[in-house]
Parts: C-alpha cells; structure tokens; sequence
C-alpha cells in the first residue's frame, strides 16, 4: 500500500501533473496580498480562511488533483461567502514556490562536469519559468560545489565554484525570466 505524505489533492499546474507541496502558509499569504490589494491592511482573516481551504481540500474534496484555477475559485468561494467578493476579484493564484537543489544537478551533471552542471542548472530553471513557477528558492550551494569538485573537504576550488554559482543566480534573476529566484 502507498501512503502519501500529505492529505491534499496534487497541485496540477500546467498540463502536467505536478506533486507540489502546498499549505496553508502559502496560501494565507495569496489571501493576504489580495485584501490588501483590495484596501484592507493586515486582515487578520486570511489565515483562518486559508486554513478552512486546506481543511476542506484534506477532508472533504473527493479528487487526488486540483488545478490552479478550481483551488482559486474554491477560495474564492469562501471569501465571498464571508462578504469579501472585493479580495476575491483581487486574487491572484501564483503556484507555490518550488525549492531547487543544487546537489541533485550536480549528481546528475555525473560529477566534475561544470559546463554539464551549469546547462542543467538553466535547463531546470527554465522549465520551472515555463511551468509558471514565479518564485524558485535554490538550497545545497556547499555540498553540490563538493560534488561538482570532487571533493570532500571544501577547498578554494569549491569557493571558486559557489562564487559563479552565486554570479550565475543573480544574472538569471536580474534577467527577463519571470522567474524569482532566491538562493539559500
């Protein structure tokens, strides 16, 4: 039998079927930026709306896979049943941010490979821009430089390479790519 980590339908985004973790914290914080976009500072009731959504989705929602849209319009719901249809027409559904790690390109770049790790790190950076991700938190700078240089210990060769991954990070971000990219 599999059990899956999480009791909330997957986050479908795009075409494709994307096993995106989500919660409540992601989703208070859309509700937030809508009312505030709608005129109504620090509402305090966004995160127990958020937190009614993600109950509902855990217990209630019959399908293992939501899309972007029907979750926006199931919040949506609820807002405007609280008598709130002004945040609900400010509501944006941006999809969670998705965290990158560096240390699998690097295994995948099969070690020793920068020119490999460095397209690879483009290449994901680019379907998640493609994917509609507008926010991207990239982790395992140390340990992906170790594996990239073959080394155990860290050495002014791993330096060397976490500083042009660092200048490769925020070229990409100051770039025309809509997407935000953060590294850890």
């Amino acid at each position: 039998m599999i059990a899956f980590a999480s009791p909330l339908p997957f986050l479908r985004i795009g075409r494709e079927i994307e096993m995106v973790e989500y919660d409540g914290e992601w989703l208070n914080s859309i509700i937030a930026e809508a009312a505030l976009r709608a005129g109504h500072r620090n509402w305090w009731m966004a995160e127990d709306v958020a937190r009614s959504v993600i109950l509902y989705l855990a217990h209630r929602f019959d399908d293992n896979v939501i899309t972007l849209e029907e979750l926006r319009k199931k919040v949506g719901v609820a807002l405007r049943a609280l008598g709130f249809p002004e945040i609900d027409q400010e509501l944006r559904m941006d999809p969670p941010p998705r965290q990158l790690s560096l240390v699998e390109v690097a295994h995948r770049a099969s070690g020793g490979y920068e020119l490999m790790f460095f397209h690879l790190l483009e290449e994901e950076l680019g379907f998640l821009a493609t994917a509609g991700v507008a926010k991207v938190r990239i982790v395992g700078l140390r340990d992906a430089a170790r594996v990239v240089c073959s080394s155990r210990r860290w050495s002014r060769k791993c330096e060397e390479l976490a500083a042009e991954v660092r200048e490769f990070v925020r070229g990409y971000g100051s770039s025309a790519s809509p997407v935000d990219v953060q590294l850890a």
